[in-house]
């Protein structure tokens, strides 16, 4: 899985453009970035933060603003100042224009039913160490996706059907009037 983040980001490298990176040094600079992409991603997930890993994999912000992004950024800011020898504001610049437009790719491709690239089973089986494979993930993304998670905690559970049944034009009032 590792592997497809580094092609994703080798597809891309022309974007790392910077006097720090010799061209010589470009396919190291992707397999950085790739690993920095998985080791980002892999890190909010440890930290507990599934629901906003799957938000961000069902088409969230790919700037600063979504914390997924921004842990991404710092792996990616703190691997290329100490490989390439820049500081950290070339770094950040970089992963500035790098980063947005190769994580739309990202969730592009997972969302993309047609492209089998990012499977989100795979995908989080790799990043749990084989931990989540008894889970159908890609359930779960789906009904994440689907608009059933109500609360936006990033699971299907009773506080979301709750919320269906007392919301206003929820599943009640659609229900109330079968009976009449």
């Amino acid at each position: 899985m590792l592997q497809k983040f580094i092609d994703l980001a080798r597809n891309n490298a022309s974007l790392l453009q910077s006097p720090s990176i010799p061209a010589e040094r470009r396919d190291e600079a992707a397999k950085l970035a790739g690993t920095s992409i998985f080791d980002g991603i892999k890190t909010v997930l440890s930290g507990g933060g599934v629901s906003t890993v799957m938000n961000f994999f069902k088409g969230g912000e790919t700037n600063l603003s979504n914390p997924v992004v921004k842990e991404i950024s710092t792996h990616f800011t703190n691997s290329f100042s100490s490989s390439f020898s820049m500081n950290t504001q070339q770094a950040s610049g970089l992963a500035s224009s790098f980063l947005p437009g190769v994580l739309t790719q990202l969730v592009t491709k997972v969302n993309d039913p047609t492209d089998k690239s990012f499977d989100m089973q795979e995908m989080f089986d790799q990043f749990s160490g084989g931990a989540t494979s008894k889970f159908n993930i890609t359930s779960m993304f789906a009904k994440v996706k689907s608009g059933l998670d109500k609360d936006g905690d990033g699971d299907v559970d009773y506080q979301d059907l709750k919320a269906m049944f007392s919301s206003t034009g929820g599943i009640m009032d659609k229900i109330k009037n079968v009976f009449k």
